[in-house]
């Protein structure tokens, strides 16, 4: 036996418009933005999405498990690897949140550690490392990630061995 329904809308205005609010509340859940993964060099890639919503970030690192990593991002109006950028090294003793000194030298470990490590995993030789931060941390220190998708000026440096030391 087939049973047919029939839905009479009475007030097609009030669904349209509340069909209208859902659709709107589902698209506006959530606001990211993303860089998508950036190749830096030959097997090592970063990865920054940007939650406005939830005001974090989430970056993720890919590259030799033998090696140390780092990528800075630049303040705004500075010239890269100006002293104040905002660096991120992982190396033999973890992730480490860290400035530039304005020279050539060892970039500064920040005083608060604002990224926390959700997964490294090693695998074939290869290193996936997530870590998340809020947007801001309000660490002058730290780069204030944007609300909106633009550019992000950023540098890479990759060592020769986890030891965190001159990079090649």
């Amino acid at each position: 036996m087939m049973s047919t329904f029939t839905f009479k809308f009475h007030n097609t205005k009030t669904f349209f418009l509340s069909l209208s609010a859902l659709m709107i509340s589902l698209l506006t859940m959530s606001q990211t933005h993303s860089t998508g993964v950036v190749t830096l060099t030959t097997g090592f890639t970063v990865e920054i999405e940007v939650n406005t919503t939830t005001d974090i970030v989430t970056m993720t690192l890919i590259g030799p498990d033998n090696r140390w990593l780092g990528v800075a991002f630049a303040a705004a109006g500075s010239s890269m690897g100006a002293s104040g950028d905002d660096v991120v090294v992982y190396n033999s003793s973890g992730l480490q949140d860290r400035n530039m000194t304005g020279s050539n030298g060892t970039p500064n470990l920040d005083g608060t550690q604002n990224w926390t490590v959700t997964s490294d995993t090693t695998s074939g030789g290869v290193r996936t490392l997530i870590a998340t931060r809020p947007q801001d941390t309000g660490d002058s220190n730290d780069y204030v990630f944007p609300d909106t998708p633009q550019s992000i000026p950023l540098m890479w440096a990759m060592g020769s061995g986890l030891s965190f030391s001159q990079h090649n």
